[in-house]
């Protein structure tokens, strides 16, 4: 078994769900008491959030290549990074550190790819859903990206942050996205991408028809099907 890097805290409450879920699909595929060799990196939100707040993004930067080299030294074979937000660094980071990082966007669009959908909507922080890192990611492996109206993007991020990665969960947020969503789908969404590793701890499928695409749960099983390659 391949040993898997972390890299999380931004929200620990994620962070939390990665470790539970990749242990759970080991042991699914493995049985009895097998659990992941994990090493994990928290760090500290309230300081990557002040950074993006005053788009100090090289400052960002060096946290997450700190980070991987950490990784690295302890001995990790692959890291992931546990939110979606962060992989807007993603090529500058694989560039400058010899370590392997599993890209959410890419296993998040083979995902989708399956189900052969063409164009899906996408949930997530504003720099996720705002930026091009994850529209242009998607667009490369043939899938359109359809983003929320200026107004809704505002309401998602605020419920990010001043809820979702606090662990606080509420039906008048969950009806909030929901609404969201069914705007989306009336675009022509095929499916919706939680693109925030909170966001599936609010939403699941049987909440809605359409099909979701949690970013939490293809992440964590991507990262057991390279561990035990």
């Amino acid at each position: 078994m391949k040993k898997i890097g972390l890299i999380g805290g931004i929200s620990w409450i994620s962070t939390m769900e990665y470790y539970r879920l990749i242990n759970h699909h080991i042991r699914s595929k493995l049985g009895e008491n097998n659990s992941a060799e994990m090493v994990i990196i928290s760090l500290n939100q309230k300081v990557i959030d002040q950074f993006a707040k005053a788009d100090k993004e090289e400052e960002i930067f060096k946290i997450l290549e700190t980070s991987l080299h950490n990784l690295k030294i302890a001995g990790a074979n692959f890291g992931l990074l546990c939110a979606n937000g962060v992989h807007r660094f993603y090529d500058r980071l694989i560039k400058t550190c010899d370590f392997p990082l599993l890209h959410i966007v890419d296993v998040t669009a083979a995902a989708i790819q399956k189900s052969n959908f063409k164009k899906v909507g996408l949930l997530g922080i504003k720099k996720t859903m705002e930026g091009s890192f994850y529209r242009d990611r998607l667009l490369s492996h043939g899938i359109q990206c359809i983003v929320p109206d200026t107004s809704d993007r505002n309401i998602i991020d605020e419920i990010i942050f001043s809820e979702l990665t606090k662990g606080i969960f509420t039906k008048a947020s969950k009806d909030i996205y929901l609404q969201i969503i069914r705007k989306l789908v009336t675009q022509g969404s095929q499916g919706i991408i939680l693109g925030c590793t909170e966001i599936p701890l609010l939403i699941t499928q049987k909440d809605i028809e359409i099909p979701l695409f949690s970013t939490t749960e293809i992440h964590c099983l991507a990262a057991v099907d390279k561990a035990l390659e």
